[in-house]
């Protein structure tokens, strides 16, 4: 019975997966700047966009590439002039670093089990972070754990 209640909460989580911030704007192929596209076919060659997004991440205005395979979704965070800036790529929960689910386990025991976990890169920065979605009985958190296996509440999920 847990088996399927995890299998349906990590399907729920996958389908509910949202992308983009409240001022975000889906928008055409065509209003995406071609550095953005240029790039992203470059890094990405046998991967086709799922959709494309304008919005604003740290004050800045971003281009998302999303993509999906296999039941995986990935954002691409893209300055104007074709930069990453960041990417959200989901991973299976089987890929989760010893590390990171262990991190998980001491902050909540038996109490939730993460059913969505996406690595987070940051251009510039060295070290990853994952952003876990973790449930249980009367717990749905957003968290992030750092490379070293530090938890955090992510904030933007709070007012949610």
């Amino acid at each position: 019975m847990l088996f399927r209640a995890f299998v349906f909460t990590s399907l729920l989580g996958a389908a509910i997966v949202a992308y983009a911030t409240p001022n975000a704007r889906h928008i055409a192929r065509q209003q995406v700047p071609a550095a953005v596209l240029e790039r992203f076919a470059k890094e990405h060659r046998a991967v086709v966009p799922a959709g494309y997004t304008r919005d604003y991440l740290d004050g800045k205005e971003m281009f998302v590439i999303r993509t999906e395979n296999d039941g995986l979704v990935s954002d691409y965070f893209y300055l104007r002039n074709g930069k990453l800036f960041r990417s959200d790529e989901q991973i299976p929960l089987r890929d989760l670093p010893k590390k990171i689910a262990d991190a998980v386990r001491d902050k909540y025991g038996q109490r939730a089990v993460p059913v969505r976990a996406e690595k987070v890169r940051t251009a510039g920065e060295r070290e990853l972070e994952y952003k876990l979605r973790v449930r249980g009985e009367g717990i749905d958190d957003e968290i992030i754990v750092d490379d070293h296996g530090h938890v955090s509440i992510d904030a933007s999920e709070e007012d949610d």
